[in-house]
């Protein structure tokens, strides 16, 4: 589950934040980010992210799998 994100201050910017929860989920875990970002599993987020659309997905070794969303914009001034 995508969260929360932290919009990037300027466009196209570079510092934005998805971060996201895994429950119910049996270790190790095996991730996809589309397109590809810099992420902690430990902290949950996906760092460095510029303005768009951000996809992860998760397959546990379980093989269950999990797909989630989430949009980075602008964040408003003002």
């Amino acid at each position: 589950n995508l969260s929360t994100t932290e919009n990037v201050s300027c466009s196209p910017g570079g510092d934005g934040i998805a971060n996201y929860y895994i429950s119910n989920a049996t270790w190790p875990l095996q991730f996809k980010i589309t397109p590809p970002a810099p992420h902690d599993i430990v902290n949950q987020k996906i760092y460095n992210l510029s303005q768009g659309f951000y996809y992860i997905e998760i397959v546990d070794s379980n093989n269950c799998y999990a797909r989630d969303s989430t949009l980075i914009a602008k964040k408003q001034v003002g």
